[in-house]
């Protein structure tokens, strides 16, 4: 049986170019392959307990939650964990603690322009 008990890193920034990304847990072998969202990646076997997988920047360029999970010689499958794609400010200051965006909620109108905002401002509407 294989588990899943981390992944390294947990975050990365929308963007950035592919990474070789750290899976840990139980129960690997030469044989188990690292998945994300159900699709196999390329992965190399370094213990029982550890592998590594390599991800493409194809997969990076929206923000999202990205599935992680293993699956095992035999077809068992781990549970899953999120490997996060975030959006960051254009600059940090000395100092700067970075929190996701919040989602905006907007009316869109039929032909999908945006008719009002969060704020409640109308945009594109006839007064």
């Amino acid at each position: 049986m294989v588990t899943l008990t981390g992944i390294d890193p947990e975050a990365v920034p929308v963007g950035i170019q592919g990474f070789t990304l750290t899976v840990t847990g139980t129960g690997f072998t030469a044989g188990s392959t690292v998945l994300l969202n159900g699709n196999s990646l390329p992965t190399t076997y370094v213990s029982a307990t550890t592998l590594l997988a390599a991800i493409l920047a194809t997969d990076l360029q929206l923000p999202r939650i990205l599935g992680i999970a293993v699956k095992g010689e035999g077809r068992e499958l781990s549970d899953s964990l999120g490997l996060a794609v975030r959006s960051l400010p254009a600059t940090f200051a000395a100092g700067d603690v970075w929190l996701p965006p919040l989602p905006a909620l907007a009316v869109i109108g039929s032909d999908g322009t945006v008719l009002a905002t969060p704020e409640g401002e109308a945009i594109g509407m006839e007064r």
